[in-house]
């Protein structure tokens, strides 16, 4: 097994590079701001539910991995679309936004939303 390469940062502190959990991590603090406008909106647009769903999974449960939250996160936007008939152009366009960063990770991510517990 390769461990990443600890490399020195500022002020003394290491950072871990060339790990894909590193790239993970970057990448989920990144995204964190789309996900949180898009729990904003969908609460302004009355899908409190999945507004819920979506801020529990980013900021209430503790992930292993950040592409576990990743996947869980794209899972429930593309059960969400697939499920909701009239959206608002800006909705969706956060959605695919949204989406855009999971697929980063998880390609396929759309294939498998709807399938969850099946």
């Amino acid at each position: 097994m390769l461990l990443p390469r600890v490399a020195p940062a500022s002020e003394g502190k290491h950072v871990l590079q060339g790990g894909t959990d590193s790239v993970m991590n970057r990448m989920s603090q990144t995204a964190h701001s789309n996900f949180d406008e898009l729990i904003s909106m969908l609460r302004a647009e009355g899908h409190d539910q999945v507004a819920q769903r979506l801020h529990m999974l980013l900021h209430e449960v503790a992930w292993t991995t950040s592409s576990e939250l990743m996947g869980e996160l794209g899972l429930e936007i593309a059960t969400f679309r697939r499920s909701t008939r009239s959206l608002s152009p800006e909705l969706q366009k956060l959605l695919c936004r949204c989406l855009d960063v999971v697929k980063k990770v998880w390609p396929d991510i759309e294939k498998a939303g709807g399938t969850r517990g099946s």
